[in-house]
């Protein structure tokens, strides 16, 4: 059976992602490390929380908005909704869920001037079935847990997007280096052996200040750091690559696919490597059975 297999950009079949939440002092240390091994990430940050005024550091001190622009756009970093006042979204009024949200989405994307469609949940990730049409309801797309997978699969729910596992895991370096030595195999019908992985890894940057644990940080970019095998992306940046890919469309006898989005698609069908080119039509090749998404 013939099938189109998502690859990353340049057909890489690997992307590492940092989600890190409350827009804290310390992520300023956190991406100066990020930068040197080529990290990026999410941060997801609580506008109502943020401080007035610059603060010294301290490990419960936050940026000011000034500082969060400044400091994650020049790193070419997302920002992304955590509640206005990092209030649990159970168990609270509709109305207060929904303002939470609304209203954290809405002075993110003034200061930053963009369309804001990802989220963390806050208070340790708690969420149930209300919160998650609450969150939709708020344009809110992606949406990270804290419910650490221990695996590198691309997530099957958006809006309850589990991590790969939290930053001070004691099993952080040895999935980093089953991450890292993942290989795509050719043939076969092991399709975890084909389909491409994300490592997504979550936390806060003052958990490494509290007991100056940054050499786990500089472990982990030994291991996954300046990778050319290595997609480093945001949370947004996965999200829409593999919305693209999913919005492809193929013509009846599989010769053609057609690319609608803003994106160049990457993908495999029968071992061979295509590039789906964004806004055109692009010639595949004759086959016998339509596109599946995995």
């Amino acid at each position: 059976m013939n099938k189109a297999i998502l690859r990353f950009p340049q057909f890489k079949v690997k992307a590492f992602t940092l989600s890190f939440d409350d827009g804290l002092k310390y992520d300023e240390k956190l991406i100066s490390v990020m930068d040197k091994y080529s990290f990026k990430g999410t941060f997801n940050i609580n506008s109502g929380l943020l401080a007035s005024s610059p603060q010294e550091y301290g490990i419960h001190t936050r940026l000011t908005l000034d500082e969060c622009v400044a400091l994650y756009q020049r790193s070419d970093n997302e920002v992304a909704v955590h509640g206005k006042h990092h209030v649990p979204l159970v168990g609270v009024e509709r109305g207060v869920a929904i303002n939470e949200v609304i209203s954290d989405r809405c002075d993110i994307e003034k200061a930053f001037n963009k369309v804001v469609k990802g989220m963390a949940y806050p208070y340790g990730g708690s969420f149930d079935n209300e919160t998650k049409q609450i969150v939709k309801d708020c344009g809110i797309e992606y949406s990270r847990t804290c419910d650490d997978t221990y695996s590198f699969e691309l997530p099957t729910d958006w809006i309850t997007l589990n991590p790969t596992c939290h930053q001070k895991d004691e099993r952080l370096l040895k999935l980093a280096k089953e991450f890292s030595d993942f290989s795509i195999e050719e043939g076969g019908y092991d399709w975890f052996r084909k389909t491409p992985k994300w490592f997504l890894l979550w936390g806060h940057s003052t958990e490494y200040a509290i007991d100056d644990s940054w050499h786990l940080l500089e472990k982990l970019g030994e291991i996954l750091g300046n990778r050319q095998d290595v997609w480093y992306a945001t949370t947004g940046e996965i999200y829409n690559y593999v919305r693209a890919f999913e919005s492809l469309k193929f013509s009846v006898d599989n010769r053609f696919v057609e690319n609608s989005s803003a994106i160049d698609v990457y993908l495999t069908i029968n071992g061979q490597n295509y590039i789906a080119t964004a806004g055109k039509t692009v010639k595949i090749g004759e086959l016998s059975k339509g596109k599946e998404l995995l």
